[in-house]
């Protein structure tokens, strides 16, 4: 799992860190990268206030599935999540359901080989 790593490492890095990520995956294992989401304005916000993340560069899904494509990887699963600050299992099942939706505060996607 990556979680929240890849918006740290440069752009020019990405891709030899995924095939990384990808070299160390078992044949029937699953890489679940997670990130924060650079569509919703909220998440923006706080990236862009956040001392730890001032060298930081938001990273598109689109951009991640791409990267594991290039590494060797398919995308099995990929959604946007977090999209309410509250806990629950109505609100859990109604998180899931709006997982096309990309205004969640994250994203995640789980690759395969």
């Amino acid at each position: 799992m990556a979680a929240n790593v890849f918006h740290h490492i440069s752009a020019d890095a990405r891709e030899a860190e995924m095939r990384r990520c990808a070299a160390a995956l078992s044949r029937l294992g699953s890489l679940f990268v997670f990130e924060h989401n650079p569509l919703n304005p909220l998440t923006r916000r706080v990236f862009e206030r956040c001392p730890f993340d001032r060298d930081a560069t938001l990273i598109h899904r689109r951009e991640i599935i791409r990267l594991g494509t290039l590494a060797g990887l398919r995308a099995q699963r990929a959604a946007f999540t977090l999209f309410l600050p509250f806990t629950g299992r109505l609100l859990t099942s109604l998180q899931r359901g709006l997982g096309w939706f990309p205004l969640g505060a994250q994203y995640y996607v789980q690759f395969v080989r």
